[in-house]
Order: structure tokens, then C-alpha cells, then sequence
């Protein structure tokens, strides 16, 4: 079979996409400068301070595409100059809020957590026969429960400290707050998607690059499960085709999850690319379900409550526990 492997979609996106990152910051960054907002007064708060001027140690990216102004999860991750993750230290973060003048606005100070999730073990087999169980771990920061006062450009920055850091290091994480998300937001009504299932195909390899592949996932497209009276779970995931270097084992949490949810909560993955078009002809090419959901990027969870709204969603990497609160407040 002619085409592309899963190996050879990974560089050549990856590549791809940290061009356009590098791109969009430049493009982001030029914005912060010009059209700084200045609807926060400086009235009864800190003065504004004016940008640091030392560069920082350590490299800090948002890990999400978007983040809204309801959000109070803010997800990162941390790289030396190398390009190594630094992974397990201890965060602390002051919050800013750009202002006119490319000066900022202190708003508060939160501490983040190092969160490390695994994924399923599964036995994996070496060109010289020998076999042995494989697990993906990856790991995330996340900034938690701080509240975000208004939309614009907003700085986080970080003081890293840990035994697996020299002293105390800088970081600083630029990004933009928003008011609506290109997808579907919480207590918004998902479209009635019709998703492939069992039914529609020979072999559930058509429809999921899983290994090995869980039968339940595949039981329902969304416009059944909008009927029905469970909440539900949708992840546009791909195991194989991941192109984001913070994807990780998003299906694998749901999967994890599910054994203790799966008589009360359906489970729906579906895969972003078109399958067919990436195992044949080696382009990436979303389906006509992600393009329905408006997915600005992959992986996505989204949690539907009993009424038929969206109640929990994450952008990239979640962990096992976020999702199970998600689910117990949909089951209440």
C-alpha cells in the first residue's frame, strides 16, 4: 500500500506546524504592541509596570490554540534552549494584563501543577522479534483556578525552581484571551454529527486507528446519542496520525475512564483526518465531522450533559481526574 506512516505524518507536520507557530507569534506579538486594551483602569489596582527587559531561561508555550475568557485552566509547557521538556518543577506565576503603551497590569499570582498522565501499556514487538510493553507518558502544567477578568493579550510570568533546575529560572507565556471559541463551548448544543460506526463498516479499522481497538467506541454516532438519556463523551483523537507534540494519550484517558463510567456515560471517538486519504494518498485532510465542529486543531474531549449541552471540554492533553469530575457533574 502506497503512502504515508504514521512516523512520516508526525515530522512532516510537526514541521509544518512549528512554522506556522513560529509565524503566528510574530503575528501575535506585533498585535500586543498596537492594540493593547486599555479598558482595565489602573483606578484601585497596581500601577502598570513596564515589560522586564532580561530575557528568560527557559522557553513557555501555552499548550492550546485557544483560550476563553470563562476558562480557569490555563495548560503549558516548559522547554530549555535545547529544546528538552523540564518537567516535575515547582511553578509560581504572576499574571498580567497588557496594557496600553506595551506596558502591564499586575492582576494576581497562582501556582501551577505538574501533571503527568499515562497512557494504556501495550505490548510492543522490535524488529529482532524481542517483545515488551510500551507506555506513553506525557506531561503538562496547569495553571488552575485563577479567573481571567477580560479578554486581550495577557502574560504569565513563571518562576521555575526544583532539583532538576539551577536556582530559579524565568519564563514568560504570552497569549490571548477570548471571548467566544471557534468550536463549541460549554452550554452550547453540538451539531447531530453523523459519525461512522459498526454498523456502517466491515472492519472497525476503516473507521480508527487504535490499537487494539475498543468495539464500545464505535457503537453510536452523535445524533443517536443527542437522542438518548446518557450524558456523553466525544474525542477527536488519532493514536496513529498525532501531529501535535502535546496530543499524548487523550484516548487512552477516556478509555481509563470508561470502565468506571460505561453504564451510565456513552463514549464516541472519532478520528479528525480522513483515514482513507492519509493511509492511501498521504494528505492530511480533515473530515467533514471536524470541519462540522469547527476544530481549530486535534485532540479535542468534549463532555454533553443530559440536556444535551456541552458541560466540559479540553483542548489537548487532560488528565484522568479531570474527566471523571466532568463526568460526576454531568451525572448529578
Amino acid at each position: 500500500m502506497s503512502g504515508i506512516t504514521p512516523r512520516k505524518v508526525q515530522y512532516t507536520i510537526g514541521c509544518y506546524s512549528r512554522g506556522i507557530f513560529i509565524v503566528a507569534m510574530l503575528l501575535f506579538l506585533t498585535a500586543a504592541g498596537c492594540t493593547g486594551s486599555d479598558s482595565i483602569s489602573t483606578s484601585g489596582v497596581p500601577a502598570a509596570v513596564a515589560t522586564p527587559s532580561e530575557p528568560p531561561e527557559l522557553n513557555g508555550f501555552v499548550a492550546a490554540s485557544e483560550i476563553l475568557l470563562t476558562d480557569k485552566r490555563l495548560p503549558f509547557v516548559l522547554l530549555d534552549f535545547n529544546g528538552q521538556a523540564v518537567e516535575g518543577a515547582n511553578v509560581e506565576a504572576q499574571l498580567f494584563k497588557l496594557h496600553q503603551n506595551d506596558s502591564l497590569i499586575p492582576v494576581g499570582s497562582a501556582e501551577a501543577s505538574f501533571q503527568e498522565i499515562k497512557g494504556i501499556e501495550r505490548g510492543h514487538e522490535h524488529a529482532d522479534g524481542s517483545d515488551h510493553g510500551h507506555q506513553e507518558v506525557k506531561g503538562i502544567y496547569l495553571l488552575e483556578g485563577f479567573a481571567f477578568t477580560e479578554t486581550g493579550i495577557w502574560e504569565a510570568h513563571l518562576s521555575v525552581s526544583g532539583s532538576n533546575i539551577s536556582g530559579a529560572e524565568r519564563a514568560v507565556l504570552t497569549f490571548q484571551v477570548l471571548a467566544e471559541s471557534i468550536t463549541f463551548a460549554i452550554g452550547d448544543t453540538p451539531p447531530a454529527s453523523l459519525n461512522s460506526t459498526a454498523s456502517d463498516v466491515s472492519d472497525l479499522v476503516e473507521i480508527t486507528s487504535l490499537e487494539p481497538i475498543v468495539p464500545g467506541l464505535y457503537d453510536l454516532a452523535v445524533a443517536d446519542a443527542l437522542e438518548g438519556a446518557k450524558p456523553f463523551v466525544v474525542i477527536f483523537s488519532t493514536p496513529a496520525f498525532c501531529t501535535s507534540q502535546t496530543c499524548g494519550p487523550v484516548l487512552d484517558v477516556a478509555i481509563q475512564v470508561r470502565e468506571e463510567y460505561s453504564d451510565q456515560v456513552e463514549f464516541i471517538h472519532i478520528e479528525p483526518w480522513d483515514l482513507d486519504k492519509i493511509r492511501n494518498e498521504g494528505q492530511l485532510e480533515l473530515t467533514a465531522i471536524s470541519r462540522e465542529w469547527r476544530l481549530p486543531s486535534e485532540p479535542w474531549t468534549f463532555v454533553i450533559g443530559s440536556d444535551n449541552r456541552v458541560s466540559a471540554r479540553w483542548e489537548g492533553l487532560l488528565t484522568p481526574d479531570e474527566l471523571s469530575e466532568a463526568l460526576d457533574a454531568a451525572l448529578q
